[in-house]
């Protein structure tokens, strides 16, 4: 209900026919573009075809992941990746992978990016 209250009114706004152009990646900087396997809000399918789509573009997949927030967490493979590309300015040569954390058995406690994400804000006074 509450997206419908929010988005449903830009439906029936009346704006004038705006040709914008499409960003292809044509020219910009390289891109890299961080994404897990399993991810639900995004899936990869549509990272997939962005990544297609942009030119220079770089794409960091995340296997047997299904968060949706991957960097800043536990996972050193995609946090030095990441770090050298904003940091360092330093662009992968070709697309990378890294190991996620698997999804846990049933039955089996893990603590999660949520899990973790708790933790911090505690130690940070949030």
């Amino acid at each position: 209900m509450g997206y419908y209250q929010i988005m449903g009114p830009c439906a029936f706004w009346d704006r004038p026919n705006v040709n914008l152009k499409r960003p292809n990646g044509i020219g910009v900087t390289p891109t890299l573009m961080v994404q897990s396997e399993r991810d639900a809000p995004t899936p990869i399918e549509g990272a997939r075809k962005a990544h297609a789509g942009f030119a220079g573009s770089r794409m960091l997949t995340v296997k047997d992941e299904g968060d949706h927030g991957i960097y800043g967490f536990d996972n050193s493979c995609v946090n030095d990746i990441v770090e050298r590309y904003l940091v360092d300015r330093v662009t992968p040569s070709r697309d990378l992978s890294c190991p996620g954390v698997p999804l846990p058995e049933p039955g089996e406690q893990q603590a999660g990016p949520l899990e973790q994400a708790r933790k911090l804000a505690v130690q940070l006074g949030w």
